[in-house]
This record gives C-alpha cells, sequence and structure tokens, in this order.
C-alpha cells in the first residue's frame, strides 16, 4: 500500500468513525486517528494500518478515552 493508498483509506475510516459516533467531535475523531496512526511511523508493512487504527480508535471512544 502507498502512503497516498493509506491516506485515503484512513480518511475513510474517519467518516465512518464520524457517522458512527455523532455525539464525538470531529476534531476528536482526527486528532485521535493521528495519535493511533503515529505509533505504525516506523512499521514496515503498511497494509493492515487503517484497520489497526480503525480497531484502535473505535476502543477509544466506546470507552471515552478521549479528549473531548
Amino acid at each position: 500500500m502507498t502512503r497516498e493508498e493509506e491516506l485515503r483509506h484512513l480518511a475513510v475510516v474517519e467518516l465512518e468513525l464520524r457517522e458512527e459516533f455523532t455525539n464525538v467531535p470531529a476534531y476528536a475523531i482526527h486528532e485521535a486517528i493521528q495519535i493511533e496512526a503515529k505509533a505504525f511511523d516506523m512499521a514496515p508493512v503498511r497494509d493492515f494500518v487503517p484497520v489497526l487504527v480503525a480497531r484502535a480508535v473505535r476502543r477509544r471512544l466506546r470507552y471515552h478515552l478521549v479528549d473531548l
């Protein structure tokens, strides 16, 4: 997966999470995605980064581990 493809997938993840968590401000979702994605900056295999980020952010949002 290229960096551009990864960014497109992360943008889709962000839209899906915004639809799922309408009570969370968009900026909080965006920031949570950025934080989780940064944890994978050095990962040599990028194919699953969007899925892993989505899973981690969804968990954060479900348990209110995001600063609103």
